[in-house]
């Protein structure tokens, strides 16, 4: 754990998840060469480089080692496998945050969006009255903080736990992104289906749509509002940029409140339109990529 003095976390050397290195014949398998940087031809098993990556670029992307540090937030993750924030996930301030949103090669944020988000989040996940002055990527895990039941890609957190599951499952993902584009329409039902399932209070809700909020105005203003389906697999699933994107504009605070109010107002013309309370809870919770996440969190509770 990376915070300063008397503002500790809960220790992490138990819970901690943390992404294992693939064998050099898993990488192969994935179609994704890797450089041999010993004399001796071997693999130097803490650096990969995908081949739709410069290897002198500071910033290509590299999977993280069974060293380093990941938490649930793709929008972090990426950045610290593309080298904005520190490779290992640790000891990450305020000011690396917001240096690394208002990077004009990453979300491109204006500064007021990214001082919110960042002195927000900080403000979340103050210990003790105190606010951290650095975190790691696994802090974000801290469950009912930033972090929030009725993920897109998460299961929900067992009861119980501390931090949050931030492996992706791959049965949600997969029924996410089943359509060919993401758009607001998909998510704001999404959000209703999730929430409807596993209920979260007012605060993460915003939170929620405020997150898609931002995916939507940073990967899918140019494209009518829609955002190819495939680039989102590989920054949710891989925590990457795909070859070639770049920002097309700064991502305002004002915009992202505006999207956000746009899906919550979608939001409730669904459940006017299609949820009939209970009903519609019971057959989402039979739906397996929804009961299995439930049932982690409930077969727990007393």
């Amino acid at each position: 754990m990376s915070s300063s003095g008397d503002e500790q976390f809960p220790s992490l050397s138990s819970s901690m998840t943390t992404t294992a290195t693939p064998s050099p014949t898993e990488e192969k398998s994935q179609g994704c060469p890797f450089r041999r940087n010993r004399q001796d031809g071997s693999m130097d098993s803490s650096i990969y480089y995908f081949i739709d990556e410069e290897p002198n670029n500071p910033h290509c992307y590299r999977r993280p080692t069974g060293s380093d540090i990941r938490g649930p937030c793709p929008a972090l993750n990426t950045l610290a496998n593309h080298g904005y924030l520190p490779r290992d996930g640790k000891n990450i301030t305020a000011k690396d945050l917001l240096k690394a949103l208002e990077h004009p090669q990453t979300y491109n944020l204006t500064s007021p969006l990214a001082r919110v988000l960042v002195y927000g989040g900080l403000l979340l996940l103050r210990q003790n009255g105190k606010t951290p002055k650095s975190i790691s990527l696994y802090d974000i895990a801290l469950h009912g903080r930033i972090e929030h039941n009725a993920s897109v890609v998460h299961r929900n957190t067992p009861h119980g736990e501390i931090y949050a599951p931030i492996d992706v499952d791959l049965r949600l993902l997969e029924h996410f992104l089943e359509d060919d584009f993401m758009t607001i329409e998909r998510i704001a039902k999404r959000r209703v289906e999730l929430e409807v399932a596993s209920p979260i209070n007012g605060l993460h809700s915003e939170i929620a749509r405020g997150e898609w909020s931002l995916v939507l105005g940073i990967f899918g203003k140019t494209n009518k509002g829609r955002i190819n389906s495939d680039i989102l697999n590989v920054w949710l699933q891989e925590n990457r940029f795909v070859k070639g994107w770049q920002p097309s504009h700064r991502q305002s605070l004002i915009h992202t409140v505006s999207t956000s109010f746009r899906i919550r107002r979608r939001m409730k013309q669904f459940q006017q339109q299609n949820m009939k309370s209970n009903n519609d809870a019971e057959v989402l919770r039979k739906e397996s990529y929804i009961k299995e996440a439930l049932d982690d969190e409930n077969e727990k509770q007393p």
